[in-house]
């Protein structure tokens, strides 16, 4: 039997979620953070050696087109819970995926905001 790979990520890299209610100010909080986190970090990742010198903000809705599809559908009102909390765990898979996984690798700070505990 084969062990199992180890997904080893840069020590530069971070994910940083911002969870609350609708207009609690999520998406204003994590445009606000992300010059500051670069401003903060800079210094430490020329003294890591690492390429990545990002700070990455991203929402749950941004992987692809369809996506912000799904988007819609929760503001036209879909009516059943179970849908909505399937279709959101797909958004947020494709989200990781595509997106978050990929910055993380790379060494970058990865804002989101909403992730799971808002779902």
């Amino acid at each position: 039997m084969e062990a199992p790979q180890i997904r080893q990520m840069p020590s530069t890299a971070r994910l940083i979620a911002i969870e609350g209610i609708d207009g609690s100010g999520k998406t204003s909080l994590s445009k606000a953070l992300q010059p500051l986190i670069f401003a903060s970090v800079e210094r430490r990742l020329a003294e890591l050696a690492s390429n990545a010198r990002s700070v990455e903000v991203v929402t749950p809705w941004e992987a692809h087109g369809w996506t912000k599809d799904v988007r819609q559908f929760f503001v036209d009102g879909i009516g059943d819970n179970l849908t909505e909390m399937l279709l959101t765990t797909a958004c947020r898979r494709e989200l990781v995926r595509t997106k978050i996984d990929p910055m993380l690798r790379e060494g970058s700070f990865v804002i989101v905001d909403r992730f799971i505990a808002t779902t």
